[in-house]
């Protein structure tokens, strides 16, 4: 009986340590959300406030709302941000003061090419033929669909992100990884991270 009440005892113990241990990435993953959602409803002064503070160093939040607003609406183009969903998040580390959690998550970026004054239709549609080319090349065949009824492509990606946390535990911080500019997260991250992000 005493033996079937240590196992008990244990195995409770063991389901508490686990739920417990994953707390963080409950936390990771709704301030994630927060961020993306922030995003999509265009609230970026709001959003960028969950972004990584040694990033926001390198790169004010007023410049990095102005470039982010002139890639995402200007004259020629508009991205929409649709559909982010969390596909992984990694357990975390503790370098040096901070700890570390990388994540992948996917989103669709709904995509459409404004027509351009005195453009015909032919040439809007060989620029859009060009476009879709562009957009293979950058993020795969198989990532990109064009749906013609709503003139958008519909281009599927998936990245990495580091959350940064003081406490490993709440107010995480987060840092998208671009492929283009690795020497600035060699600045700001420790390296092992940067190696993972970039694997």
């Amino acid at each position: 009986m005493r033996a079937k009440t240590l196992l008990l005892t244990m195995l409770f113990l063991a389901v508490s340590f686990t739920a417990f241990s994953q707390e963080y990435k409950k936390e990771i993953r709704k301030g994630f959300n927060a961020y993306n959602r922030l995003l999509i409803s265009e609230r970026y002064d709001e959003a960028f406030d969950y972004l990584n503070d040694d990033f926001l160093q390198l790169f004010p939040k007023k410049q990095l709302i102005e470039e982010f607003k002139s890639i995402t609406e200007n004259d020629v183009m508009s991205v929409k941000i649709v559909d982010p969903s969390i596909l992984e998040v990694y357990d975390r580390e503790k370098i040096e003061k901070n700890y570390y959690v990388i994540l992948v998550y996917s989103n669709i970026l709904r995509t459409s090419f404004k027509l351009i004054e005195d453009e015909t239709a032919e040439q809007y549609s060989l620029r859009m033929a060009e476009a879709k080319k562009e957009l293979e090349a950058l993020f795969g065949i198989e990532n990109v669909k064009y749906d013609k009824d709503e003139t958008v492509f519909n281009v599927y990606t998936e990245s990495k992100v580091v959350a940064t946390s003081i406490n490993g535990d709440s107010n995480w911080k987060y840092l998208v990884i671009d492929p283009s500019i690795k020497f600035v997260y060699e600045r700001i991250l420790p390296k092992t991270i940067v190696q993972k992000a970039f694997q």
